[in-house]
């Protein structure tokens, strides 16, 4: 779950409780770019009410980089100032590890 503007948005097939969107079904979807290293994330929201058109809105990019075979470095950039390059020491870069293999 992640919370945008004040709205709570799911992965799942959520329906928003509160504010504008009320009772709209949001959904996250991600794109990465594996061209080139870091490799450069982009989350996408939509929104629909179930009689509309999706709306989409694209509200975080950011970074993922392997560090090791079970680790990896994700930036968001909340800033909305996508740098050129993943600061390791941002306060918005944390280290994924992976605890099992699925």
């Amino acid at each position: 779950m992640m919370i945008q503007g004040g709205k709570i948005i799911d992965g799942r097939n959520y329906s928003i409780p509160e504010g504008p969107d009320k009772g709209k079904r949001g959904h996250i979807k991600y794109t990465v770019d594996f061209i080139n290293k870091p490799y450069k994330i982009n989350l996408t929201a939509s929104y629909n009410d179930g009689y509309k058109e999706i709306e989409l809105n694209q509200f975080l990019q950011g970074f993922i980089e392997f560090i090791k075979e079970d680790e990896m470095l994700f930036f968001l950039d909340f800033d909305h100032e996508r740098p050129e390059k993943l600061d390791p020491l941002s306060p918005n870069t944390v280290i994924l590890k992976r605890e099992s293999v699925l």
